[in-house]
């Protein structure tokens, strides 16, 4: 009797899953088109192969990201991997939500769990219903506006464990981590005064938001206790759906035309818009650092690249991230602590967009 030949898209599978086994956790498997030559397959195949692993949770696949193993799949991939869930906003289209994401995304792979992003209308403020897929947990990443009773009331009804990344709500039983937006308007005035400047200016280039608040009282804050008696806060009157950058370099531009400007060292309050006053006031005749010290906060890998780059407050999202996720996981192990409120300090990147005032 002849031996029936195994389908190819089960031999595919079969190599793949002792590979798996072999490999350590949070290790990344080959490209599909790896994958593909190395087998003469078509990707319907390989995809196929894979989603296989994935069902058995011996895989988790990340979109732009790759395949990486899971813990599951050492032990014969016998565990399916939790599922935890990203709640973002619908119009999540800044560079920091994204690496915000993307930072998450990360973090789940490392602990051998999968990531579902889910979107919800950003008129909500936060996540009001819960998702109608099957999740173990959820991280949820507000929007910018204060919330409100009823926004709280929702996060309450959630049965699964809950992190509210980005922002800590002081008086909800709700798990939180944040990157801490006040230290960090304090980190920009101390390192304006440390380098001299005595006529400090802070620039309201985004909508006036919970996180904008706290970066704008810690820099005023640091000021005062620095010796200063008066910081100029100058508002942009940015509102959601407004191009901050472009908000910051018409306020800035107005100013110029209006007279000189009575400070030497600018706060802008997040580093996209700093692109829009850094353009400002160059084109108003005013060098970047010579004549005006200006840094920034996000910390957004695009201001490497900005001329001059641009000194930024940093938020330490890697470490938000895993902060986010090693709270879930307490969770998944049956920590009943009280709500976990942490926040992640950011630091000072020094570039060439501040300088010593001159003398």
């Amino acid at each position: 009797m002849a031996t029936m030949m195994m389908p190819k898209s089960e031999q595919v599978y079969e190599d793949l899953r002792e590979k798996v086994r072999g490999m350590r956790p949070g290790s990344r498997l080959p490209s599909i088109r790896s994958v593909m030559r190395e087998f003469g397959v078509s990707q319907f195949t390989v995809d196929r192969a894979m989603e296989r692993l994935a069902e058995e949770g011996a895989v988790v696949r990340q979109a732009s990201r790759g395949v990486f193993v899971t813990e599951a799949a050492g032990e014969g991939a016998s565990l399916r991997p939790h599922v935890i869930a990203i709640a973002v906003p619908d119009d999540f289209s800044s560079p920091v939500y994204t690496s915000y994401v993307r930072s998450l995304e990360e973090e789940v792979a490392k602990a051998g769990e999968a990531a579902r992003v889910i979107r919800y209308d950003c008129r909500d403020r936060i996540l009001q219903g819960f998702p109608e897929v099957e999740i173990d947990a959820l991280i949820i990443l507000p929007t910018s506006e204060r919330l409100l009773p009823e926004d709280f009331a929702a996060l309450s009804r959630f049965s699964v464990p809950t992190v509210i990344f980005g922002r800590v709500l002081r008086d909800v039983a709700i798990d939180c981590v944040e990157p801490d937006d006040e230290l960090g308007g304090a980190m920009a005035a101390e390192h304006l005064m440390g380098l001299g400047h005595r006529r400090l200016a802070v620039l309201v280039s985004e909508p006036r938001t919970v996180v904008v608040e706290l970066r704008v009282q810690g820099f005023c804050r640091q000021a005062r206790m620095g010796g200063l008696e008066e910081v100029e806060v100058i508002e942009c009157g940015t509102q959601m759906g407004q191009r901050s950058a472009i908000r910051a370099y018409e306020t800035l531009r107005g100013r110029l035309k209006d007279g000189v400007l009575g400070f030497t060292g600018l706060f802008v309050v997040s580093d996209m818009s700093a692109l829009g006053a850094i353009k400002a006031l160059e084109e108003g005749g005013l060098n970047v650092p010579r004549d005006v010290s200006v840094i920034g906060f996000d910390g957004i890998p695009e201001g490497a690249v900005f001329r001059p780059p641009l000194t930024t407050v940093a938020v330490e999202i890697e470490a938000v991230a895993r902060l986010a996720v090693e709270v879930v996981a307490g969770r998944f192990e049956g920590s009943q602590a009280a709500a976990i409120h942490r926040s992640v300090p950011p630091k000072v990147v020094v570039r060439e967009s501040t300088q010593g005032v001159a003398s």
